[in-house]
């Protein structure tokens, strides 16, 4: 939710340019961010499972003047990657009987055609790496696309400043929430909880999360509590 009224601060919003892809569980898409011009390109993957929750979601800004057509790879491309990664986590894997398991997987789904649909890269290394870690469960291990290089003097401004409207709402959004904090205790053995489920603008939220560390302050040990903090 943070994250939401934060984008939306620094670009002042966005409109729909074009839809690269449109399928049941998955759609990317370009808009154009109102305050700057810089087109961004953004895909979601949607679970099977119900209730329908989303699994992988990718925002790269591409300039004032990008395009997708930059990030087209093609079948030779993509074999290459997947030969290329496998080779790697063969090499290197901390866990070869893992990188085994991977290799085996990805291998049957490059075989039965799952990848020849993917002829974006960024999106491609988005899949790949999500089959990577059907097996491996390793939130460290990523297959990442390097987007080609915006054009000097055309990359995003840095963030502007929210206006006082902006800065009100999200103080409202936050106030909500307790900006992420969840809970603040002392237990028994004069041990501090901490549990607070995001890290939101310090600007906004420094107050809360000073009262917070304040009260757990004479604490002999802390624990923090960050299971739910994405």
């Amino acid at each position: 939710m943070a994250g939401a009224f934060s984008f939306r601060a620094m670009t002042g919003g966005v409109d729909l340019v074009t839809i690269e892809r449109s399928a049941p569980l998955n759609i990317e898409f370009t808009v154009r961010e109102r305050k700057s011009g810089t087109i961004d390109f953004k895909a979601l993957d949607l679970s099977t499972s119900e209730p329908t929750s989303s699994i992988n979601f990718l925002l790269q800004p591409l300039g004032p003047s990008g395009s997708v057509a930059g990030m087209h790879i093609d079948a030779r491309t993509r074999a290459r990657v997947v030969a290329r990664s496998l080779a790697l986590l063969d090499s290197f894997y901390v866990f070869p009987e893992v990188a085994k398991r991977v290799r085996s997987s990805v291998q049957a789904n490059a075989t039965r055609g799952h990848y020849d649909a993917y002829a974006n890269g960024l999106t491609f290394a988005m899949r790949l790496s999500r089959d990577i870690n059907d097996i491996a469960h390793d939130k460290h291990l990523n297959i990442r696309y390097s987007v080609p290089s915006i054009a000097p003097g055309s990359e995003r401004a840095g963030p502007q400043a929210p206006s006082s409207a902006d800065i009100a709402q999200m103080r409202l959004a936050m106030d909500a929430i307790n900006c992420g904090f969840r809970k603040a205790e002392r237990l028994e053995g004069n041990i501090g909880y901490l549990d607070f489920g995001m890290f939101a603008d310090p600007q906004i939220c420094g107050p809360t999360a000073s009262a917070a560390m304040n009260f757990l302050a004479g604490s002999s040990a802390l624990i923090i509590d960050l299971r739910a903090n994405g």
